[in-house]
C-alpha cells in the first residue's frame, strides 16, 4: 500500500474522530441543560410536590359514626398502601370502641404517596377514602383527626 492511501486513511479517521468527540460534547452539553431546565421548573402543575418527598411516620385516628352521629363499636380500620420500588407496603389495622374511637398503630411512607383507608362495619356500606401522609400539604392530606360516617346497609342489599 502508498503512503497516499495511509495518509488519506489517517484524515478520514480523524475527521471521524473529531465528529464522534463533537458528538459526545453535544449530547452531554444537551443533557446538562435538560437537568438544570428540569431542576429549575415549576412542576406544581404536574401534580409533582414542589417539596423533597421526605419519608414520615404517621397514625390515623378518629371516630366511626352512623348517619345519625351515633358512635359504631366494632369497626374495623384498615390503613393501607401497596408500596412502590422504593417504599415497602404497609397495612395497619385499628378497631373502633365503644366510642367510635380508633387509633392505627403508626406506619411509615413517603408524604407524597398517597394510601388507602377502608372503614367497614357489620350491617354498614364499607367506605374507601385515599389520603396522603401529613407534611406536604397535599389537598388529600391526612387530617388530625377523622370522622368516618357509614351509611347502613339496605336489607335488601345481599353484599
Amino acid at each position: 500500500m502508498t503512503p497516499g492511501f495511509f495518509n488519506a486513511l489517517r484524515r478520514v479517521l480523524t475527521v471521524v474522530a473529531a465528529l464522534t468527540a463533537g458528538g459526545i460534547l453535544l449530547f452531554v452539553a444537551l443533557v446538562g441543560v435538560a437537568v438544570y431546565v428540569m431542576s429549575k421548573a415549576d412542576w406544581t402543575g404536574w401534580g409533582i410536590p414542589p417539596q423533597d418527598c421526605m419519608g414520615t411516620t404517621f397514625s390515623v385516628k378518629g371516630y366511626v359514626t352512623d348517619e345519625d352521629g351515633t358512635a359504631i363499636d366494632g369497626a374495623e380500620i384498615n390503613a393501607f398502601n401497596t408500596g412502590s420500588y422504593e417504599l415497602p407496603p404497609f397495612n395497619v389495622i385499628a378497631v373502633s370502641d365503644e366510642r367510635g374511637y380508633f387509633e392505627t398503630p403508626s406506619a411509615y411512607s413517603f408524604a407524597c404517596t398517597p394510601f388507602e383507608v377502608r372503614v367497614s362495619a357489620a350491617g354498614y356500606q364499607t367506605q374507601n377514602l385515599t389520603f396522603y401522609p401529613p407534611g406536604e400539604e397535599w389537598p388529600d392530606e391526612l387530617p388530625e383527626s377523622l370522622t368516618i360516617t357509614l351509611i347502613a346497609r339496605d336489607a335488601t342489599d345481599a353484599r
